[in-house]
Protein backbone atom coordinates (compact mmCIF):
# COMPACT_ATOMS: atom_id res chain seq x y z
CA UNK A 1 0.00 0.00 0.00
CA UNK A 2 1.09 3.63 -0.38
CA UNK A 3 0.12 7.16 0.91
CA UNK A 4 -2.83 9.52 -0.48
CA UNK A 5 -2.60 11.78 2.48
CA UNK A 6 -0.82 13.06 5.07
CA UNK A 7 -3.42 12.47 7.95
CA UNK A 8 -3.38 8.73 7.61
CA UNK A 9 -5.33 7.52 4.05
CA UNK A 10 -3.29 4.59 2.25
CA UNK A 11 -4.31 3.17 -0.81
CA UNK A 12 -4.09 -0.72 -1.50
CA UNK A 13 -6.08 -3.64 -3.41
CA UNK A 14 -9.31 -4.73 -2.52
CA UNK A 15 -8.39 -8.08 -2.44
CA UNK A 16 -5.95 -7.15 0.19
CA UNK A 17 -8.05 -6.68 2.62
CA UNK A 18 -11.03 -8.55 1.94
CA UNK A 19 -12.24 -10.34 4.78
CA UNK A 20 -9.59 -9.32 6.83
CA UNK A 21 -10.77 -8.12 10.78
CA UNK A 22 -7.70 -6.80 11.25
CA UNK A 23 -5.00 -4.79 9.50
CA UNK A 24 -1.89 -3.08 10.69
CA UNK A 25 0.73 -1.06 8.98
CA UNK A 26 4.12 -1.45 9.14
CA UNK A 27 7.17 0.78 7.83
CA UNK A 28 5.65 4.23 8.77
CA UNK A 29 8.72 6.37 7.92
CA UNK A 30 10.89 3.23 7.32
CA UNK A 31 10.37 1.91 10.35
CA UNK A 32 9.14 -2.15 10.87
CA UNK A 33 9.17 -1.47 14.76
CA UNK A 34 5.61 -0.45 14.65
CA UNK A 35 2.56 -1.74 13.28
CA UNK A 36 0.00 0.70 13.31
CA UNK A 37 -4.01 -0.77 13.15
CA UNK A 38 -6.01 0.59 10.18
CA UNK A 39 -9.48 0.32 9.16
CA UNK A 40 -10.85 0.17 5.52
CA UNK A 41 -13.31 3.70 4.82
CA UNK A 42 -13.93 2.90 1.09
CA UNK A 43 -13.68 -0.07 -1.44
CA UNK A 44 -14.31 -0.57 -5.50
CA UNK A 45 -14.40 -4.19 -5.42
CA UNK A 46 -15.07 -3.98 -9.05
CA UNK A 47 -11.80 -2.26 -9.74
CA UNK A 48 -9.78 -4.40 -7.00
CA UNK A 49 -9.10 -0.98 -4.88
CA UNK A 50 -9.54 -0.19 -1.35
CA UNK A 51 -9.24 3.00 1.32
CA UNK A 52 -7.82 2.33 4.25
CA UNK A 53 -7.10 4.85 7.34
CA UNK A 54 -4.57 4.28 10.15
CA UNK A 55 -7.02 4.95 13.11
CA UNK A 56 -4.10 4.31 16.09
CA UNK A 57 -3.33 6.76 18.87
CA UNK A 58 0.14 6.63 18.33
CA UNK A 59 0.52 7.84 14.78
CA UNK A 60 1.37 11.02 14.09
CA UNK A 61 1.16 11.65 10.24
CA UNK A 62 3.17 11.39 7.49
CA UNK A 63 5.21 14.43 6.62
CA UNK A 64 4.82 15.86 2.93
CA UNK A 65 4.19 13.16 0.00
CA UNK A 66 6.92 13.86 -2.61
CA UNK A 67 4.47 12.27 -5.61
CA UNK A 68 1.48 13.75 -7.47
CA UNK A 69 -1.29 11.51 -8.86
CA UNK A 70 -1.27 11.62 -12.70
CA UNK A 71 -4.73 10.68 -14.08
CA UNK A 72 -4.72 11.21 -17.54
CA UNK A 73 -3.76 8.23 -19.65
CA UNK A 74 -0.17 7.37 -19.88
CA UNK A 75 0.89 5.90 -23.53
CA UNK A 76 2.57 2.68 -24.45
CA UNK A 77 6.32 3.02 -24.32
CA UNK A 78 6.56 5.12 -21.10
CA UNK A 79 9.12 4.27 -18.46
CA UNK A 80 7.58 2.75 -15.31
CA UNK A 81 8.97 1.66 -11.76
CA UNK A 82 7.15 -0.50 -9.22
CA UNK A 83 8.08 -0.63 -5.37
CA UNK A 84 7.13 -3.01 -3.12
CA UNK A 85 7.30 -5.54 -0.67
CA UNK A 86 7.04 -8.97 -2.77
CA UNK A 87 8.02 -12.28 -1.25
CA UNK A 88 8.89 -11.16 2.25
CA UNK A 89 9.90 -14.55 3.70
CA UNK A 90 12.14 -15.48 1.30
CA UNK A 91 13.61 -11.94 -0.17
CA UNK A 92 13.50 -10.14 3.17
CA UNK A 93 11.64 -6.67 4.15
CA UNK A 94 14.03 -4.40 2.32
CA UNK A 95 11.85 -2.72 -0.28
CA UNK A 96 12.21 -4.10 -3.66
CA UNK A 97 12.44 -1.78 -6.79
CA UNK A 98 11.67 -3.31 -10.52
CA UNK A 99 11.41 -1.25 -13.44
CA UNK A 100 9.77 -1.46 -17.40
CA UNK A 101 8.10 0.46 -19.80
CA UNK A 102 3.92 0.46 -20.33
CA UNK A 103 3.64 -2.39 -22.63
CA UNK A 104 -0.55 -1.68 -23.53
CA UNK A 105 -2.98 0.53 -22.11
CA UNK A 106 -5.63 -2.11 -21.80
CA UNK A 107 -4.91 -5.34 -19.06
CA UNK A 108 -6.43 -8.64 -19.21
CA UNK A 109 -8.64 -9.67 -22.03
CA UNK A 110 -8.79 -5.83 -23.20
CA UNK A 111 -9.69 -4.34 -19.74
CA UNK A 112 -9.52 -0.83 -20.42
CA UNK A 113 -9.50 0.15 -16.57
CA UNK A 114 -5.91 -1.34 -16.60
CA UNK A 115 -2.36 -0.95 -18.01
CA UNK A 116 -0.14 -3.83 -19.17
CA UNK A 117 3.22 -3.23 -18.04
CA UNK A 118 6.71 -5.23 -18.28
CA UNK A 119 8.02 -4.98 -14.62
CA UNK A 120 8.19 -7.60 -12.91
CA UNK A 121 5.87 -8.42 -9.80
CA UNK A 122 6.17 -10.94 -7.82
CA UNK A 123 3.10 -11.63 -4.96
CA UNK A 124 3.01 -9.49 -2.33
CA UNK A 125 3.56 -6.51 -4.95
CA UNK A 126 -0.32 -6.04 -5.02
CA UNK A 127 -1.26 -2.80 -3.76
CA UNK A 128 1.83 -1.39 -4.36
CA UNK A 129 2.50 1.92 -6.69
CA UNK A 130 3.24 2.42 -10.19
CA UNK A 131 4.99 5.36 -11.06
CA UNK A 132 6.14 6.69 -14.45
CA UNK A 133 9.07 8.16 -15.01
CA UNK A 134 8.75 11.68 -13.95
CA UNK A 135 7.84 9.56 -10.32
CA UNK A 136 4.12 10.48 -10.78
CA UNK A 137 1.78 7.74 -9.58
CA UNK A 138 -0.20 6.46 -12.54
CA UNK A 139 -1.32 3.13 -11.60
CA UNK A 140 -2.02 0.42 -8.34
CA UNK A 141 -0.08 -3.34 -9.15
CA UNK A 142 -3.12 -5.48 -8.98
CA UNK A 143 -1.38 -8.76 -10.41
CA UNK A 144 0.36 -10.87 -12.96
CA UNK A 145 -0.09 -13.13 -15.73
CA UNK A 146 0.91 -16.71 -15.11
CA UNK A 147 1.03 -17.67 -18.75
CA UNK A 148 3.62 -15.23 -19.42
CA UNK A 149 7.41 -13.99 -18.65
CA UNK A 150 6.73 -10.18 -16.86
CA UNK A 151 3.61 -9.36 -17.99
CA UNK A 152 1.90 -7.35 -15.44
CA UNK A 153 -0.84 -5.39 -14.67
CA UNK A 154 -1.69 -2.21 -13.24
CA UNK A 155 -4.98 -0.44 -12.90
CA UNK A 156 -5.32 2.82 -13.40
CA UNK A 157 -5.61 6.06 -11.60
CA UNK A 158 -8.69 6.97 -13.15
CA UNK A 159 -10.46 4.07 -11.27
CA UNK A 160 -8.75 5.76 -8.03
CA UNK A 161 -9.91 9.01 -8.53
CA UNK A 162 -13.59 7.76 -9.47
CA UNK A 163 -13.65 6.25 -6.48
CA UNK A 164 -12.09 8.92 -4.07
CA UNK A 165 -14.73 11.47 -5.86
CA UNK A 166 -18.01 8.75 -4.63
CA UNK A 167 -16.79 7.56 -1.42
CA UNK A 168 -15.01 10.67 0.12
CA UNK A 169 -16.48 13.81 0.74
CA UNK A 170 -13.01 15.80 -0.30
CA UNK A 171 -10.09 14.90 -2.90
CA UNK A 172 -7.37 13.49 -0.99
CA UNK A 173 -5.39 13.14 -4.30
CA UNK A 174 -1.74 14.52 -3.40
CA UNK A 175 -1.05 16.90 -6.26
CA UNK A 176 2.76 17.97 -5.98
CA UNK A 177 5.73 16.38 -6.99
CA UNK A 178 9.02 17.24 -5.65
CA UNK A 179 11.29 14.09 -7.67
CA UNK A 180 10.70 14.91 -11.03
CA UNK A 181 14.25 16.26 -11.97
CA UNK A 182 15.85 13.33 -9.62
CA UNK A 183 17.67 10.67 -11.11
CA UNK A 184 16.11 7.01 -10.65
CA UNK A 185 17.71 6.76 -7.66
CA UNK A 186 16.62 9.90 -6.09
CA UNK A 187 13.62 9.26 -6.89
CA UNK A 188 13.49 5.86 -5.16
CA UNK A 189 15.00 7.52 -2.28
CA UNK A 190 12.38 9.87 -1.49
CA UNK A 191 9.27 8.03 -2.17
CA UNK A 192 9.93 4.71 -0.88
CA UNK A 193 9.54 5.69 3.04
CA UNK A 194 5.53 6.57 1.53
CA UNK A 195 4.81 2.73 0.72
CA UNK A 196 4.30 0.15 3.20
CA UNK A 197 3.38 -3.26 4.13
CA UNK A 198 0.19 -4.48 5.20
CA UNK A 199 -0.64 -7.30 7.22
CA UNK A 200 -4.33 -9.08 7.04
CA UNK A 201 -5.54 -11.12 9.15
CA UNK A 202 -9.08 -12.60 9.12
CA UNK A 203 -9.07 -13.73 12.98
CA UNK A 204 -10.53 -11.28 15.28
CA UNK A 205 -8.92 -11.14 18.92
CA UNK A 206 -12.14 -12.88 20.29
CA UNK A 207 -15.91 -12.43 19.63
CA UNK A 208 -19.55 -12.96 20.70
CA UNK A 209 -22.85 -13.48 18.86
CA UNK A 210 -25.80 -12.17 19.37
CA UNK A 211 -28.75 -14.70 19.96
CA UNK A 212 -30.86 -13.46 16.78
CA UNK A 213 -27.14 -14.41 14.66
CA UNK A 214 -27.55 -11.02 12.98
CA UNK A 215 -25.18 -9.68 14.51
CA UNK A 216 -21.44 -9.96 16.03
CA UNK A 217 -18.81 -8.41 18.16
CA UNK A 218 -15.25 -8.14 18.46
CA UNK A 219 -13.56 -6.92 21.82
CA UNK A 220 -10.01 -6.70 22.78
CA UNK A 221 -10.46 -4.60 25.80
CA UNK A 222 -10.00 -1.15 24.47
CA UNK A 223 -11.29 -1.64 21.06
CA UNK A 224 -14.50 -3.22 20.33
CA UNK A 225 -16.54 -3.06 16.70
CA UNK A 226 -20.43 -4.11 16.86
CA UNK A 227 -21.33 -5.39 13.04
CA UNK A 228 -25.43 -5.00 12.35
CA UNK A 229 -26.28 -4.11 15.81
CA UNK A 230 -30.08 -4.19 16.19
CA UNK A 231 -32.21 -1.22 16.71
CA UNK A 232 -34.87 -0.84 18.87
CA UNK A 233 -37.30 1.71 17.37
CA UNK A 234 -36.53 4.32 14.50
CA UNK A 235 -38.05 6.58 12.51
CA UNK A 236 -37.39 6.15 9.35
CA UNK A 237 -38.62 3.72 6.72
CA UNK A 238 -36.20 1.30 7.40
CA UNK A 239 -33.54 2.05 4.91
CA UNK A 240 -30.77 3.64 6.79
CA UNK A 241 -28.99 0.68 8.11
CA UNK A 242 -26.31 0.69 10.71
CA UNK A 243 -23.77 -1.61 9.42
CA UNK A 244 -21.22 -1.71 12.36
CA UNK A 245 -20.61 0.66 15.44
CA UNK A 246 -16.39 1.12 16.36
CA UNK A 247 -15.71 1.85 19.87
CA UNK A 248 -12.30 3.09 19.89
CA UNK A 249 -10.06 4.24 22.76
CA UNK A 250 -10.08 8.09 21.05
CA UNK A 251 -13.01 7.91 18.90
CA UNK A 252 -16.73 6.27 18.05
CA UNK A 253 -17.98 5.28 14.53
CA UNK A 254 -20.74 4.91 13.21
CA UNK A 255 -20.86 3.23 9.55
CA UNK A 256 -23.86 3.21 7.65
CA UNK A 257 -25.78 2.83 4.07
CA UNK A 258 -28.45 4.32 2.82
CA UNK A 259 -30.37 2.71 -0.62
CA UNK A 260 -32.29 5.61 -2.90
CA UNK A 261 -35.56 5.47 -4.55
CA UNK A 262 -35.09 7.63 -7.18
CA UNK A 263 -31.82 8.76 -9.41
CA UNK A 264 -32.31 12.70 -8.09
CA UNK A 265 -32.27 11.23 -4.66
CA UNK A 266 -30.24 12.75 -2.07
CA UNK A 267 -28.25 13.05 1.34
CA UNK A 268 -26.89 14.87 3.58
CA UNK A 269 -25.89 15.23 7.17
CA UNK A 270 -26.48 17.83 9.87
CA UNK A 271 -23.50 19.34 11.50
CA UNK A 272 -25.07 18.85 15.07
CA UNK A 273 -26.10 15.50 14.67
CA UNK A 274 -25.40 13.41 17.77
CA UNK A 275 -25.33 10.42 19.86
CA UNK A 276 -26.45 9.78 23.41
CA UNK A 277 -24.78 7.09 25.34
CA UNK A 278 -24.95 6.83 28.66
CA UNK A 279 -27.01 10.49 29.20
CA UNK A 280 -24.68 12.09 27.72
CA UNK A 281 -24.42 13.82 24.12
CA UNK A 282 -21.98 13.20 21.99
CA UNK A 283 -21.94 15.51 18.32
CA UNK A 284 -20.54 14.53 15.31
CA UNK A 285 -16.63 15.45 14.72
CA UNK A 286 -16.55 14.61 11.06
CA UNK A 287 -17.91 12.58 8.36
CA UNK A 288 -16.70 10.51 5.45
CA UNK A 289 -18.77 9.44 2.43
CA UNK A 290 -21.64 11.97 3.13
CA UNK A 291 -21.45 15.71 2.62
CA UNK A 292 -22.17 17.73 5.40
CA UNK A 293 -25.70 20.10 4.88
CA UNK A 294 -26.51 21.96 3.42
CA UNK A 295 -23.73 20.34 1.10
CA UNK A 296 -25.68 17.33 -0.66
CA UNK A 297 -24.06 13.72 -1.64
CA UNK A 298 -25.99 13.08 -4.77
CA UNK A 299 -27.06 9.51 -6.05
CA UNK A 300 -26.39 8.67 -9.74
CA UNK A 301 -29.40 5.80 -10.07
CA UNK A 302 -32.23 4.33 -8.66
CA UNK A 303 -31.59 1.53 -6.47
CA UNK A 304 -28.08 2.91 -5.46
CA UNK A 305 -26.80 1.70 -2.00
CA UNK A 306 -24.14 4.60 -0.78
CA UNK A 307 -21.85 3.87 2.63
CA UNK A 308 -20.35 6.75 5.16
CA UNK A 309 -19.29 6.97 8.28
CA UNK A 310 -20.13 9.64 11.07
CA UNK A 311 -17.12 10.34 13.50
CA UNK A 312 -18.16 11.07 17.26
CA UNK A 313 -16.30 11.56 20.46
CA UNK A 314 -14.90 8.25 22.52
CA UNK A 315 -17.83 6.87 24.68
CA UNK A 316 -16.97 4.74 27.64
CA UNK A 317 -16.22 1.53 26.65
CA UNK A 318 -18.44 -0.85 27.93
CA UNK A 319 -21.34 1.00 27.09
CA UNK A 320 -24.93 -1.22 25.79
CA UNK A 321 -27.19 0.51 24.19
CA UNK A 322 -26.90 3.95 22.32
CA UNK A 323 -29.11 6.66 20.53
CA UNK A 324 -28.63 8.27 16.77
CA UNK A 325 -30.23 11.40 16.04
CA UNK A 326 -29.60 13.63 13.10
CA UNK A 327 -31.98 16.15 14.38
CA UNK A 328 -35.19 17.34 16.31
CA UNK A 329 -36.80 17.22 13.16
CA UNK A 330 -34.66 14.70 10.75
CA UNK A 331 -36.36 10.91 10.36
CA UNK A 332 -33.13 9.77 10.78
CA UNK A 333 -33.50 8.88 14.51
CA UNK A 334 -32.46 5.26 15.67
CA UNK A 335 -33.01 4.03 19.69
CA UNK A 336 -31.50 1.77 21.56
CA UNK A 337 -29.00 0.72 19.16
CA UNK A 338 -27.71 -2.58 21.21
CA UNK A 339 -24.54 -2.57 21.74
CA UNK A 340 -24.24 -5.22 25.02
CA UNK A 341 -22.71 -8.82 24.39
CA UNK A 342 -25.61 -11.17 24.85
CA UNK A 343 -25.16 -14.95 25.85
CA UNK A 344 -24.70 -17.26 23.84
Amino acid sequence: GFILSEDGYVLTNYHVVEDAKTITVQGVKGSFATAYRAEVVATDKYNDLAIIKIADGRFSGFGTIPYRVKTSTSEVGEDVFVLGYPMTSTMGDEIKLTTGVISSKTGFQGDVSLYQISAPIQPGNSGGPLFDGSGNLVGVVSAKHKGAENVGYAIKTSCLNNLIETALPTSILPTKNTVSTLPLTGKVKSVKNFVFMKKCSSAATGSSAYNSGASNQTDNGSYRTVNYPTVAMRTDDGRLKVLSVDIKPNETVLTFSWKNISANDWITIERNCHIFANGVRYTLTRAEGIKIAPDKTEFSYAGETKTFKLYFPAIPPHTTTIDFVESAISTWQLYGIQLKIAPR
